[in-house]
Formats: structure tokens, sequence, C-alpha cells
């Protein structure tokens, strides 16, 4: 039989600071997370989808930066305009 290997600290560390980066840019009224993914690896986080505006993009990455534990941020994120009403 074979075992499956518990994940590694860094792994559960990186899947808790997901979380809590997800969080913390859900609790803003602002952010529309539906085109948008959170990427952590080592505690670097990948930001990667699509906003509505640079205005948007830049507080993401802010918002990102300012959650406890996150080293680093790359913004991968492409700005394109939404359509009124979506």
């Amino acid at each position: 039989a074979s075992f499956a290997e518990a994940p590694s600290a860094t792994a559960v560390e990186d899947s808790a600071l997901r979380e809590a980066v997800l969080s913390r840019l859900e609790a803003q009224p602002w952010a529309r997370l539906a085109l948008v993914n959170v990427i952590v690896r080592a505690g670097t986080v990948d930001l990667w989808g699509i906003v509505g505006s640079q205005a948007e993009r830049t507080a993401l990455r802010v918002a990102a930066e300012g959650t406890p534990g996150v080293r680093a941020v790359n913004d991968n994120l492409i700005v394109r305009p939404l359509a009124a009403g979506t």
C-alpha cells in the first residue's frame, strides 16, 4: 500500500497565507475577485487575473502586501475595463 506524503510545513504555511490574503481581499467592498486567482509559494504571492482598473490593480497588490507573513507580491494582473452592469 502507498501512503500519501504529509504536506510540508511550507505548503501548510502557504495554504494558510493564501486564505489570509483572500480573506483580506474579500473584506474590501471594492474588490471583484471573480476573475482573480491568488497563488502562494514560499511566502510569495502571485496575483493572476483580470481587474477593471489600474486603481483596483494597485489596491489588490497593496492589500496583499499588507497581509502579515507575505514576503513579496508578483502582480500578474491584467487591466480590462469591465462592461457596465457586470
